[in-house]
């Protein structure tokens, strides 16, 4: 962990401004964190909901909309690739429902998109 990021830890450890999680959390109306380890550890992905509409803001979880319909394809950048491929596989199946969009913080010009067909992985961002 980077020097600075651990003195950020430590100076608001044991105060009610830093709430740890170790499972899929809801941490306000319409907001959870999902566990999305594999590319870092503690790696989290926001999901955002409104009515009938969710959005999942994936981090680095998903570096380019490749890796959706290639999950296997992997990012140098990842500590653990075939945890980083599960949790892929898990964040495509929830992508799958129908009414959840999901945008990359590496994604091209950060447009969401959504799945676009099934079975076979397409990843439609029009």
């Amino acid at each position: 962990m980077a020097d600075h990021i651990e003195r950020g830890l430590r100076a608001v450890a044991g105060t009610d401004r830093l709430h740890l999680v170790e499972q899929d959390t809801s941490v306000a109306p319409g907001v959870q964190v999902l566990m999305a380890p594999g590319h870092t550890p503690g790696h989290l992905v926001l999901a955002l909901e409104s009515g009938a509409e969710r959005t999942l803001l994936l981090g680095d979880a998903i570096t380019c909309p490749v890796q959706l319909e290639e999950p296997g394809w992997h990012s140098m950048g990842d500590v653990d690739p075939e945890l980083a491929a599960r949790t892929r596989e898990r964040l495509w199946r929830e992508l799958a429902d129908g009414h959840t969009s999901g945008v990359g913080a590496h994604f091209p010009e950060l447009r969401p998109g959504r799945v676009a067909s099934l079975p076979e992985r397409r990843w439609d961002h029009s």
